[in-house]
């Protein structure tokens, strides 16, 4: 087996191992679960997933030894927002966000191995959104259908 199988296999064990540290207060007592202070006001929160974020990727061709953080992706109306848990503000802080409209492409890998939205920017930037259950298909869904329908929003 090749070196890339290995090093894929142990970014996977990372990514579940650091799906088990603090992603913050998802399912806790005073939980904001229309992220308030994360969306922004005139966007309609329409999901949102605990995630690993696979920095830099497409994840076409061989594993790539990549930056993986936690936290959690919020999918409004508008755009999909990476945010994690930022202990001092007490809030989801958005890191990576994308307009529909700036998509160039997505797929999809949802298999008993791995599953995964991965999102190409029309700027060349390329992220791997790695979630549990369902979330996978939503998220898909989501951006597809906005790509197809030519989802332009005017800020």
């Amino acid at each position: 087996m090749s070196v890339y199988f290995f090093r894929f296999l142990l970014i996977i064990l990372l990514s579940v191992l650091s799906g088990c540290s603090s992603l913050g207060p998802v399912g806790a007592p005073g939980f904001d679960e229309e992220f308030s202070r994360t969306i922004v006001p005139g966007e309609q929160l329409e999901h949102y997933a605990p995630c690993n974020l696979y920095a830099g990727t497409y994840m076409d061709g061989k594993p790539y030894t990549v930056p993986v953080y936690d936290g959690v992706l919020v999918v409004t109306d508008q755009r999909i927002i990476f945010t994690q848990w930022d202990e001092s503000e007490k809030y989801y802080k958005p890191l990576i966000w994308i307009k529909y409209g700036d998509i160039r492409r997505v797929k999809k890998q949802h298999d008993s191995l791995l599953r995964y939205v991965a999102v190409e920017g029309h700027d060349m930037s390329k992220n791997a959104y790695h979630m549990m259950g369902p979330s996978v298909d939503l998220v898909y869904e989501k951006i597809r259908e906005s790509i197809k329908t030519g989802y332009r929003h005017s800020n």
